[in-house]
């Protein structure tokens, strides 16, 4: 029982001794989210355009050209690896 002692003597948390506000860490994580949220929208925005423009039969092959292309990348892998 002598083992967990040090654990039974431990402070408790006093939340006096913190400041009652947010901590600047938490403020920066917070205006990085907003601006990765900005970032995905200006995304989509950007996309949502492009494939008007194009039309969406150009879109679809562009689509099915990249999954024929990791389609094709992922069993060469696996041919590779077995």
């Amino acid at each position: 029982m002598g083992f967990f002692t040090p654990f039974q003597k431990k402070r408790l948390y006093e939340p006096e001794a913190h400041p009652a506000g947010p901590s600047s860490a938490y403020q920066l994580g917070q205006r990085t989210g907003r601006w990765f949220d900005s970032q995905f929208v200006r995304a989509g925005q950007f996309l949502n355009s492009w494939q008007h423009r194009v039309g969406f039969r150009r879109r679809n092959y562009v689509v099915l050209g990249i999954l024929l292309i990791l389609l094709a990348y992922f069993m060469y892998d696996l041919l590779i690896l077995f």
